[in-house]
């Protein structure tokens, strides 16, 4: 398909961008470094030294962890912004209804669990602010049912209606993640569409490996077929027993993580399983940012390397905290 020169030139300026931002993002021995300091000041004085100086030189002393975090938030936010100013319209609207989707749809399944739960007063501390809508008026709204619904987006409304007349919190679940994707994929086109459907794989994969781990006739809990996974092979693993599931995914990139997580007796947890397809989707997404340069693909990659090292770096930051063991936290980010 021919570029329009225009939109060509935003894409030279964006991978250029992105390639400098690129080579700021840490690495295994920069957080290997973060992890083994002594205590939280020694952690921040390290960082000091790095591009989240400028969240964090100003934070005080003693500060709660919930405010280091958040200052390490707004790093991501603000090179969220930065490398969106170098996409069009079209581009930046679909970036934002995949990217910020995401977290919308992790905050929509945090407070169905919340409700669950009766845990709505504690909804505030696990929401991200990366959403298309504040998760301030998010959390104020969520004990009144009709209030959150008429505050939301309407197409999030749709879903969520549709999730709470439900009666298990694993079919409210299933049904945010239907309505999510398919809302994603008729919005989307081209390579934003092509993540969308990675996005399904590596659902479906999460979903039937759980459901076996427990048990559970997973058929209908997965969603629509992906890019990997054609409906012919979501069946095949849907008939197939656990311990199957790896085989049927050796022409895929989702091998090496589900036989990991299945043939490992030490890794047999749905945390591990995240963790890996995580890496998985990182990876494809680095991939086709080096096939397709001038494209929207690098801007993609970057954020999403950027996103996975946020999380990794909070997820140290409380270890350190919290006074959890250095091999611990390392498993927390590996």
């Amino acid at each position: 398909m021919k570029i329009e020169g225009s939109r060509l030139n935003l894409y030279a300026y964006g991978w250029g961008l992105v390639s400098g931002l690129s080579s700021q993002l840490f690495t295994k021995k920069d957080f290997e470094s973060l992890i083994i300091s002594k205590d939280v000041s020694d952690l921040l004085n390290q960082l000091s030294t790095t591009p989240y100086n400028p969240y964090l030189k100003s934070i005080g002393v003693n500060p709660s962890l919930y405010e280091i975090q958040k200052r390490i938030d707004s790093s991501f936010e603000n090179s969220y912004d930065l490398v969106c100013s170098c996409l069009d319209d079209k581009d930046r609207h679909m970036v934002d209804l995949l990217m910020r989707g995401l977290w919308d749809l992790q905050n929509l399944k945090t407070y169905i669990r919340a409700k669950e739960h009766n845990s709505l007063k504690n909804l505030s501390y696990y929401l991200n602010d990366f959403g298309s809508f504040p998760a301030k008026t998010f959390s104020d709204a969520s004990t009144d049912e009709e209030v959150l619904l008429r505050v939301l987006p309407p197409s999030y409304t749709l879903i969520l209606e549709k999730a709470l007349g439900k009666d298990l919190l694993v079919d409210r679940e299933h049904s945010i993640d239907m309505g999510f994707l398919d809302l994603m994929l008729s919005e989307t086109k081209g390579e934003m569409r092509d993540y969308a459907l990675l996005l399904a794989d590596v659902l479906n994969i999460r979903t039937i490996i759980l459901c076996k781990m427990n048990g559970v006739d997973a058929k209908n809990h997965v969603v629509r077929n992906g890019y990997y996974i054609s409906q012919m092979r979501l069946d095949e693993l849907l008939r197939s027993d656990l311990s199957s599931q790896a085989k049927l995914l050796e022409a895929t990139p989702y091998h090496q993580a589900v036989y990991d997580v299945v043939s490992k007796s030490t890794d047999k947890t749905i945390e591990t399983l995240d963790m890996k397809l995580n890496n998985v989707l990182s990876n494809q997404m680095r991939l086709a940012g080096l096939e397709k340069p001038l494209s929207i693909n690098p801007s993609l990659s970057y954020l999403k390397s950027k996103e996975d090292e946020v999380k990794s770096l909070k997820a140290v930051v409380a270890g350190i905290w919290h006074g959890f063991p250095k091999d611990e936290i390392r498993g927390l980010i590996s």
